[in-house]
């Protein structure tokens, strides 16, 4: 048997070309050829931190970046951008959340299925500001549309998104009574107005949900 080992062990150091080793000795050296490729890369080694660190940034650039974004509380980036931070169910938008578009518009508001419903603040990127309800991801219900330009502020109800409606203009001191119509608010002739024609302002309109709304329902949920 002794006899058998050893002209094994000389026929690998033939083939090989190295000297003559045991049997064992050449099992070790396979073994701890495997330990040291293994740990090429140390955790606790500043070179393995900085690898980890952009490896974690490249994969986690889009999509769920922080949280449950299934079911729960997160933050999605989205490939336009847009960041939203908040709750979710199901993969889609739920509950309480903020939303920024790359655009500089911010909503913080509900959303419910992905889109914005319920109360909520629409902050345009000029300044300009809606608070308000919203339904199905547009203004409708009761709301106050503040201008940055005067700071003066349309009182009303918004009907699918401002297309229709009925309200007060406040300039000042002073108001007048406004319908809305495509999104102009158009007032009756004021006191102060040095013209006959209906004053005429138009409302901003805020990014549609629907791009971003239904964002993959299949996503995977990621805690950080």
């Amino acid at each position: 048997m002794r006899n058998q080992s050893n002209a094994l062990a000389q026929a690998f150091a033939k083939f090989t070309g190295n000297r003559f080793l045991p049997l064992a000795g050449i099992v070790l050296l396979v073994f701890s050829g495997s330990i040291s490729c293994a740990s090429s890369e140390r955790k606790d080694s500043p070179e393995g931190q900085e690898g980890a660190t952009e490896r974690n940034m490249q994969t986690s650039e889009f999509g769920c970046i922080k949280g449950n974004c299934q079911d729960g509380t997160g933050t999605y980036r989205y490939e336009t951008d847009d960041v939203y931070e908040g709750g979710f169910q199901n993969g889609l938008r739920h509950g309480e959340g903020t939303f920024t578009y790359a655009n500089g518009d911010v909503y913080r508001g509900m959303y419910s299925e992905g889109m914005r419903n319920g109360r909520g603040v629409y902050t345009f990127a000029n300044g300009d500001k809606y608070d308000g309800s919203f339904k199905n991801g547009v203004r409708e219900g009761d709301g106050i549309y503040t201008f940055a330009s005067d700071g003066n502020i349309f009182r009303g109800q918004f009907v699918q998104d401002g297309q229709s409606g009925e309200g007060v203009l406040v300039e000042s001191e002073a108001s007048r009574n406004c319908e809305l119509d495509a999104k102009k608010v158009l007032c009756e002739k004021g006191a102060r107005s040095e013209t006959d024609q209906e004053d005429q302002r138009r409302l901003q309109e805020p990014q549609q949900d629907d791009s971003a709304a239904r964002q993959n329902s299949g996503i995977a949920a990621l805690a950080i």
